[in-house]
């Protein structure tokens, strides 16, 4: 599998300046805030996979609702039901008077001006409304009044919902409307718009530029160069910002100049306080999508989405991997939005209907947002059909959302996966089991828990017992999930008497004293007991200990090499209910060398770096990557200089590393110390 520790993601960092063009091209990060709220989730992959980062000042709390369809007056009225369910956020479509109303769409086995059907068939809106604006300036639209939108903004506000609002640069509305030619208030067809064919059809330019400067779908394409055009978009946003809104989702971003957003609307809406994200529609290039990110907003996750409806609709859960699955997630999950489908694109198996009272949804969509709501990034739910809002009357979905609120927090480690099911962890918080076969599965995991009480929160699986070596066996029932936490009620076992050595390897010169150093630690009653080292199954030392309960005293032991040959030898630490392992290596070993190994976790695309007083380590001038193994276990070999002093340091992957570990220097006797922290941790 690849190691994503060691994968630097090749693209440009954040404090570039915003005058500087991406084709015309740098990238500027994300800034994630969305008013009080940023988008939730963090890293992937640990102990045993792959890890991806944990995100930067996020709020863990977010799930969003793409609640299309209605009117204002209608979804203000709804707000009560969708904050019981645990939405955090909403996604609204675009205030702006627009060229279509409602009876110019086709809905409910009616069809509209266009004479088309949708992707949901006719349970769904099509087109919906918002997508071909007319006036910018005219907040009043066939969604609802500019009053009833900015009374709808704050009453979500009073039930602690944000609101995320549409808008469209790209384009205004087809010039041919139901009723005749539309007219544009604020714009004139022959100064503020390209004049280049439509995309695809007869597009006059070529290269990139094609994608930005020809119409998409037939929509007048906007010359954002115009400083008239650029003014009219500034306003818009103002003005949305003014009523309250607490971010964006960009529409056809794709086909809009990159440097437009990067040098103008990216930083506009930073100023604004206004989060965003980008419609950027590509299932296939993550780095592409990130290279969209990085000049200033998050982005849909297209590739984990076409990877979630190819597994969920007969294909392999194995797809959805970390290892396999192509996603912004897997890579910078900061920027991924995540989704099983929205009012463009349907979920895995969902077939078109005529009957708008029909549930659209089937099992497979709903196993699919269970995987999303576990997952990492942000998930934006999204449920198509009629008007009883079926996705506010779903216990099951409103479980998951309080589930993702609470527990889908942390490293995602990826724990067993197969053509029908998915185990994973959010390291330490919950366990996550999704089975879309027909059969029930019993799968057997290791987890970061030990000794513990894991409960399904929702409500369905027996509750489970960690043992001592963490494993535990799940039973996922067919074409279901389970998702275990921690039972925080439970009594937890009473600790246990325990020895155990400090270290792994002792390794000393051929006639040296080893120091090896124990720990005992006593359970609920006070512990008097002997600690017994043996050396390759004899014993070579004892001492007598006195432990108050739950507490523990050290142990040190010296061990004379005068008669051990040079090699290695299994070193046994025991107490009456206890023991642990070592191993004592003597002089130079077979190869002449020795390992460095420090346990520290550290984000996506850093490393572990090893540094020392000797010409292997640089002689303290730099730092030589280490090599990451599971449970964040980081290690370099180096050919055995006798007496040393060496430290980590930390730094993006394929340098030398700059953030030096805190605390007091090792040396060669203790070859894998605990950690002890980063100096900018202490700072």
């Amino acid at each position: 599998m690849r190691d994503n520790h060691r994968q630097s993601r090749k693209r440009r960092q954040s404090g570039i300046d915003r005058r500087t063009s991406i084709d015309r091209r740098t990238v500027m990060k994300a800034s994630a805030a969305l008013g009080t709220l940023a988008i939730s989730g963090s890293a992937l992959g640990t102990a045993g996979a792959q890890s991806l980062p944990d995100q930067p000042e996020a709020d863990e709390d977010t799930v969003a609702l793409q609640f299309f369809h209605r009117e204002w007056t209608e979804i203000e009225a709804r707000i009560p039901d969708i904050a019981e369910t645990g939405f955090g956020a909403i996604w609204i479509q675009q205030p702006a008077e627009g060229k279509l109303d409602w009876d110019d769409l086709t809905y409910d086995g009616s069809t509209g001006h266009y004479d088309e059907v949708g992707p949901f068939g006719h349970r769904d809106h099509h087109p919906p409304l918002g997508y071909q604006p007319v006036d910018l300036e005219n907040f009043d639209s066939s969604l609802g009044t500019e009053a009833e939108l900015e009374s709808l903004i704050e009453t979500a506000h009073e039930h602690g919902i944000k609101v995320i609002v549409d808008v469209v640069l790209n384009h205004m509305a087809n010039p041919d409307g139901p009723d005749g030619t539309v007219d544009w208030p604020q714009f004139d067809e022959d100064e503020h718009f390209h004049d280049n064919g439509t995309l695809g059809d007869d597009c006059e330019v070529d290269g990139e530029a094609a994608d930005y400067e020809c119409d998409l779908l037939g929509l007048p394409s906007l010359d954002v160069d115009h400083p008239e055009v650029q003014s009219a978009h500034e306003a818009y946003l103002q003005r949305v910002a003014d009523l309250g809104a607490d971010g964006l989702r960009y529409d056809a971003a794709a086909h809009v100049w990159p440097w437009y957003m990067q040098e103008h609307v990216n930083p506009l809406a930073d100023d604004l306080g206004l989060w965003r994200v980008a419609e950027v529609w590509d299932e296939g290039d993550v780095d592409g999508l990130l290279e969209w990110a990085d000049t200033g907003m998050t982005v849909f996750d297209f590739p984990l989405y076409s990877a979630i409806v190819d597994a969920f609709d007969n294909g392999s859960m194995e797809n959805l991997s970390q290892n396999a699955s192509p996603g912004v997630v897997h890579q910078d999950p900061s920027a991924a939005v995540t989704f099983v489908q929205n009012h463009d694109t349907v979920g895995p198996n969902v077939q078109e209907t005529d009957d708008a009272q029909t549930v659209p949804e089937g099992r497979e969509v709903e196993l699919a947002e269970a995987f999303v709501l576990a997952y990492a990034g942000m998930p934006m739910i999204y449920r198509s059909g009629p008007s009883d809002h079926h996705e506010l009357e779903d216990d099951g979905l409103s479980t998951l959302v309080q589930i993702s609120n609470e527990y889908a927090h942390g490293n995602v480690v990826d724990r067993d996966v197969g053509v029908d099911h998915y185990v994973f962890e959010r390291d330490g918080t919950l366990l996550a089991g999704i089975n879309k076969g027909n059969q029930s599965e019993s799968v057997a995991v290791e987890t970061s828990w030990s000794d513990t009480t894991l409960v399904d929160a929702t409500g369905n699986g027996d509750d489970l017992e960690v043992d001592a070596s963490g494993e535990v066996t799940l039973e996922i029932p067919s074409e279901g999930y389970v998702m275990y936490v921690p039972d925080d009620d439970a009594d937890p076992d009473p600790e246990a008497d325990a020895v155990s050595f400090n270290s792994i390897e002792y390794a000393v010169e051929e006639g040296e004293t080893a120091e090896v150093d124990v720990t005992v630690s006593a359970g609920e009653e006070d512990l008097e007991d002997e600690v017994t080292l043996a050396v390759d199954g004899t014993d070579s030392a004892s001492e007598s200990v006195c432990v108050d309960a739950e507490s523990s005293t050290s142990v040190d032991f010296d061990v004379e090499t005068d008669d051990l040959e040079d090699g290695e030898y299994d070193l046994t630490v025991a107490i009456s209910d206890d023991s642990d392992t070592a191993a004592l290596v003597v002089g130079d070993d077979e190869d002449g060398e020795l390992t460095l190994r420090a346990m520290v976790d550290v984000g996506y695309g850093e490393s572990v770096y090893f540094t020392g007083s000797t010409d292997e380590l640089t002689d303290w001038g730099g730092g030589i990557e280490g090599t990451w193994s599971e449970g964040h276990v980081w290690e370099v070999t180096i050919d055995d200089p006798g007496e040393f002093e060496w430290k980590t340091r930390r730094g993006p992957s394929d340098e030398t590393g700059d953030t030096w570990e805190d605390g007091d220097n090792h040396d060669h006797t203790d070859l894998e110390p605990d950690h002890q922290g980063w100096e900018d941790d202490s700072a």
